[in-house]
């Protein structure tokens, strides 16, 4: 085993703050399987871990996919979206003339959420729409039953 093996994934810490159960399937269990949210959720997200794109506006550099390790951490991942600005306070990057600082995506996080949420609505009006037919259906056969 080698150090690097020793390193906790970003995605598995947040699986495990999301659901621990979720965590256990897929971390410990290697169970996963696909279904219409995870689906969804993958065509949502398919354009940030897309490494080979990097987008520069003025002093604005977008970067998308960009693994990270800590070792002092212990943690290695893969961000999806990391913005930097163009700041004297900033860091050197590599291949960027100045210097830039990081700036935290949270506002893509909450619209993550929020499109989640609206899925979670529409599979819950699909699903009390299907329960009505499901109740009609019981009826009918209720009603034919007490007739034989």
């Amino acid at each position: 085993m080698t150090d690097d093996d020793k390193l906790l994934s970003i995605s598995g810490i947040q699986h495990f703050v999301y659901c621990r159960r979720q965590w256990a399937l897929i971390h410990i269990e290697q169970q996963w399987e696909e279904n219409v949210l995870t689906v969804s959720g993958e065509l949502m997200h398919q354009n940030a871990h897309d490494s080979r794109s990097t987008e520069k506006r003025g002093n604005l550099l977008v970067s998308r996919g960009m693994a990270v390790t800590s070792r002092a951490l212990g943690l290695t991942g893969v961000c999806d979206v990391v913005e930097f600005h163009k700041s004297d306070e900033g860091a050197l990057l590599h291949g960027q003339e100045g210097y830039y600082r990081i700036v935290p995506q949270i506002g893509l996080l909450y619209t993550e959420i929020e499109n989640i949420n609206t899925q979670i609505r529409s599979y819950s009006e699909l699903i009390a729409a299907n329960q009505e037919e499901l109740d009609t259906a019981e009826a009918k056969l209720a009603e034919l039953n007490e007739k034989n």
